[in-house]
């Protein structure tokens, strides 16, 4: 990866064809500190030169709602412990409101995000 300008990465491998995760960083360039990682994300704490400490989380949450339930639980008990401002990025699998959706079935695609 240093071809590409990365120095450091965390990946969660894919279980067959579902998920996974790589979060790649220069830190040249930016301080990465490991916090945890799950099938369904990697959580690090960042600081950039000269500016705060934040938590990010890079997540491929599953399909099922029952494996996703478990993701929003295991960031409240992060949330509980980490008190520092916090970025989720990635797929959610998860809709906010019917309007986001087009096609195909609205079960079980709800709750997580409210």
């Amino acid at each position: 990866m240093l071809s590409l300008g990365f120095t450091d990465h965390i990946i969660v491998e894919a279980d067959g064809f579902s998920g996974g995760i790589w979060l790649f960083w220069n830190s040249t360039n930016i301080q990465v500190d490991f916090i945890d990682k799950n099938i369904q994300a990697i959580t690090v704490k960042v600081a950039v030169p000269g500016g705060p400490s934040w938590m990010l989380s890079a997540l491929y949450a599953c399909p099922t709602k029952s494996v996703r339930a478990m993701l929003w639980s295991y960031f409240d008990n992060l949330m509980r412990i980490h008190k520092l401002p916090w970025i989720y990025i990635g797929d959610f699998n998860e809709l906010y409101s019917a309007t986001d959706k087009n096609l195909g079935t609205l079960s079980g695609r709800f709750g997580g995000l409210k």
